[in-house]
């Protein structure tokens, strides 16, 4: 196809691709399997299918068969699998066609069987599956709809393993969520409350087992597990707290 302006691959499991083309309009082919293309049905689609229209940004997440479009006007949309609530329309009943679920979004992330939203105001809200307390709200109850659970976000970072980190318009880092030394909060305890974790960072990246932050001074710090010594450090111990790398 022609004039598109961002792809999006959904490799896991099986393959959903989507286009986002420059006039706004979304496309999608490939798996649907319980309606994760949002075309309205179940059945593959072997060409591209324009979902909708107006489209400013597009999410999906590896091992889950939901997806999440945000529009020009701030609308955040969601389709697909919904068995922990995780499109956020306050049931469990799968969408094949987007559904929206709710105004003034800036910028949207998931994973398993979850969701985040900041708005506009810079409130951070969670909704889906909470096992780990990773929707950050304070216990392990699954959220079928949309629940606060932060002020004064900037960004938010989610993983494929049950925690996300937030970073604040302070340059705070935040984190929460199934921990495994990975959260950089000095142990192994999971966090279902976000836990400051830094200060002064400007970018974060995570591969869901090791994180890596840019703080505003230039220099890299790096924690989480650290196998093949992928963590910088000069060694290949985990790390359960920030270590400066560079």
């Amino acid at each position: 196809m022609d004039n598109v302006a961002t792809i999006t691959i959904n490799d896991s499991p099986g393959s959903s691709q989507y286009a986002l083309k420059m006039d706004g309009s979304l496309w999608a082919w490939g798996m649907n399997y319980r309606g994760r293309l949002g075309t309205g049905d179940d059945a593959d689609h072997h060409i591209p299918t324009k979902i909708m229209d107006n489209v400013d940004a597009i999410t999906t997440v590896k091992d889950c068969y939901s997806a999440y479009a945000i529009k020009k006007d701030g609308s955040l949309w969601a389709w697909g699998e919904n068995t922990h609530g995780q499109l956020g329309t306050g049931d469990t009943t799968d969408r094949r066609s987007p559904v929206k679920v709710m105004d003034n979004v800036t910028a949207a992330a998931a994973n398993d069987n979850l969701a985040y939203a900041v708005k506009k105001n810079g409130t951070l809200w969670a909704w889906g599956e909470n096992t780990h307390g990773q929707l950050g709200t304070g216990d392990t109850t699954d959220r079928r709809s949309p629940v606060k659970v932060m002020d004064n976000v900037a960004s938010i970072t989610a993983t494929s393993d049950h925690f996300a980190y937030a970073v604040k318009g302070d340059s705070s880092l935040w984190a929460w969520g199934n921990n495994s030394g990975r959260l950089g909060t000095g142990d192994n305890t999971d966090r279902h409350n976000p836990v400051k974790i830094m200060d002064n960072v400007d970018v974060i990246t995570t591969n869901g087992s090791s994180t890596f932050a840019v703080k505003k001074d230039g220099t890299l710090w790096a924690w989480g597990w650290n196998l093949h010594g992928r963590l910088g450090v000069g060694d290949g111990s985990d790390r359960d707290s920030p270590v400066k790398v560079m």
